[in-house]
């Protein structure tokens, strides 16, 4: 029970493409739902973590390894999500703290452009509102990129993958 009080990550068991998102409410979930808990021990904020794990970066590494089911869709099993490699960040040094805080930006940047899509009331504010969270949703797959070093190369394959 004190795991569903902490704050963590949500993902769907199946899903066509990465839509974890974070609760900070304490929700209770059935079994086709998985929470994610940062280790005690971790530094990274939390959103840090939601930021890569919903990156284009992350689809990739699923589609190439995970288990694909009816209609393209795929699991979420921690399994499946377990092989990747997470990109710690070393908060003493500046250039790796400046990408974590960067990329804790653009979360909570994002959490609340689809918190304003939800009570937007005209298709052109809808509209606005999406243009401008896949705008910062390509700055965070730009930022995955340059944590994971991929070349111009590595990023177009990712990139064709995604469409």
């Amino acid at each position: 029970m004190s795991a569903f009080a902490r704050e963590r990550i949500i993902s769907q068991e199946i899903s066509l493409g990465c839509n974890m998102t974070l609760d900070r409410h304490g929700l209770y979930h059935n079994t086709k739902v998985y929470s994610l808990l940062p280790a005690p021990s971790t530094q990274e904020s939390i959103l840090y973590w939601l930021g890569i794990l919903n990156s284009k970066l992350m689809w990739w590494f699923l589609k190439n390894t995970g288990y694909v089911l009816r209609g393209g869709y795929f699991t979420f099993k921690t399994e499946y999500l377990n092989p990747f490699p997470l990109h710690t960040i070393d908060l003493n040094n500046a250039a790796d703290k400046t990408r974590h805080d960067r990329m804790v930006e653009l979360v909570e940047g994002i959490l609340d452009l689809h918190k304003q899509v939800a009570i937007a009331k005209t298709v052109h504010a809808k509209t606005n509102l999406q243009r401008q969270i896949d705008a910062t949703d390509a700055q965070i797959d730009k930022l995955v990129y340059e944590l994971y070093e991929l070349t111009p190369d590595e990023i177009k394959i990712v990139e064709a993958a995604a469409k």
